[in-house]
């Protein structure tokens, strides 16, 4: 229980209880228990070519290192960001 902060509680318990739906189905079981080792070491996820997890790596984003200057070549400011959001969407 936790009485000091209802909303996360509540929060907790509904990412539980979307866990045990997911994991109750024995297809859905299945496919999480085939791929548990990509999913636990944060590596990309595939069925049939679609990815089901992305991890995009943001942190060199957040130094004046990942681009030279302001223009729109492509190790300009402007591009650098261009593709890092495009990455993202």
């Amino acid at each position: 229980k936790n009485r000091d902060n209802q909303e996360e509680a509540t929060q907790k318990f509904q990412e539980l209880q979307e866990a045990y739906e997911t994991l109750s189905d024995a297809q859905e079981r299945a496919w999480y228990d085939s791929h548990k080792e990509q999913i636990l070491s944060g590596g990309d996820v595939s069925d049939g070519g679609v990815k089901a997890a992305t991890r995009v790596d943001i942190w060199h984003y957040f130094t004046t290192t990942a681009y030279k200057g302001f223009g729109d070549d492509g190790s300009g400011f402007y591009s650098v960001y261009r593709e890092g959001f495009a990455n993202l969407a």
